[in-house]
């Protein structure tokens, strides 16, 4: 099964590329307006980018920005993992044309609402271990009677 490659203008922060995209990633960059987003869609092929435009600098320029990525594979959240992040940057001027993250599940059968963030379970954790705390100095001051 091959997919029809269409030529976009994917949109990001700093500026925008012009590429080669599937239909996936077309629907992946539609955010529900007229315009089409590079974030969503992640990192591409450098060799599907045609032409990039740089804020910055005000010019466009052939062929495709430096893209710079990191896996990280860092939890952010219960069942939920950072598994890319990077950059397109401009390669005359070296500003930032997008910025982009890809995460995963964990659990692919988990549901998406058992993503709960960290900091929350720490609270809870901490809440719990409070309880306990004062469970337990209370026991102390019965000996004190």
């Amino acid at each position: 099964m091959s997919e029809d490659l269409r030529i976009k203008k994917l949109r990001g922060s700093g500026g925008f590329v012009i590429a080669q995209v599937t239909d996936e990633q077309q629907s992946k960059g539609n955010l529900g307006g007229p315009d089409l987003f590079l974030a969503p869609i992640g990192r591409l092929d450098v060799e599907s980018i045609k032409k990039y435009t740089c804020n910055t600098c005000d010019k466009e320029y052939e062929g495709s920005p430096k893209i710079e990525y990191e896996n990280p594979n860092e939890e952010v959240a219960e069942n939920l993992i950072l598994a890319e992040r990077g950059q397109y940057i401009c390669t005359i001027c070296g500003s930032p044309i997008a910025e982009y993250r890809e995460f995963k599940k964990q659990n692919e059968l988990g549901d998406v609402g058992n993503a709960k963030p960290i900091e929350m379970q720490t609270e809870i954790g901490q809440e719990v271990m409070n309880e306990v705390q004062q469970q337990s100095d209370d026991q102390y001051h019965e000996f004190d009677k």
